[in-house]
């Protein structure tokens, strides 16, 4: 193993490729490559980071997106623990059901798949939209968008997401005097 590569049985009883060499200090283990093309061009690209001295760059942005996507989870997956569990303590038990209830019937059609992150004031003026074609009252609306902005609220408190979207539906009502001056 003077170059740093080996070949091994996996489980599975594969071959499969590891590396394994300590350059300039750094000490350097990754298994499970296909072959040892793949585990040649691994090794010599951290060679050329280590040597040029950006390989602690690279394993910074390795740990950012490694948390990145440990933390990106489906709008609906995290709602649906939110609400199974006793985290969410600080609303009441009617408004707990309410909101389970809109999520069920009007959210997670909509929002299916998609991830916390990528949840956008786009997606509550569809809501609305949906909910008016299916000839729902303006007022029912509400609380489905209500249920959308406490999951996101609680995703941001725990560091899920970087911050909430703001509200763009907006019910403005006609006033009762300019109805009666159109008539």
């Amino acid at each position: 193993m003077k170059n740093g590569i080996k070949s091994y049985f996996s489980p599975e009883g594969l071959v499969r490729w590891k590396v394994n060499v300590q350059i300039q200090g750094f000490r350097l283990r990754k298994q499970n490559f296909f072959n040892k093309k793949e585990a040649s061009a691994f090794l010599e690209r951290m060679r050329l980071l280590i040597i040029t001295g950006h390989y602690e760059n690279f394993l910074e942005e390795e740990k950012k997106k490694k948390f990145n996507e440990s933390k990106d989870i489906s709008f609906e997956r995290y709602a649906r623990t939110l609400f199974d569990s006793k985290k969410c303590n600080d609303i009441r038990s009617t408004t707990h059901n309410r909101y389970m209830f809109a999520l069920e019937s009007n959210v997670f059609s909509l929002l299916k798949g998609k991830s916390l992150r990528s949840v956008s004031s786009k997606d509550l003026e569809a809501i609305k939209q949906g909910m008016l074609a299916k000839g729902s009252q303006r007022t029912s609306i509400n609380s489905p968008i209500s249920a959308v902005l406490y999951v996101l609220k609680r995703a941001c408190e725990e560091g899920l997401i970087e911050e909430r979207i703001k509200n763009p539906v907006k019910f403005v009502q006609a006033n009762e005097k300019h109805l009666s001056n159109r008539r």
